[in-house]
């Protein structure tokens, strides 16, 4: 195999590797970003239920 493929290859090859590299660093921002939207979206459906007892208190205690 000619040497200036074989390099051609090699570049092409670290290329991929970085590219992998970038893609997985994105993937675990995403990861990351996707924990924080699951907590906030347990800690607003905790008060909408709160919410949701109380106007069910409300609704009990109103004649």
């Amino acid at each position: 195999m000619d040497l200036n493929v074989f390099e051609k290859l090699e570049s092409k090859i670290d290329q991929l590797l970085e590219k992998n590299c970038a893609l997985e660093e994105k993937c675990r921002e995403l990861l990351q970003e996707k924990s924080a939207l699951t907590d906030e979206k347990a800690l607003i459906a905790a008060e909408v239920e709160r919410i949701l007892g109380k106007l069910a208190y409300l609704d009990r205690e109103t004649p």
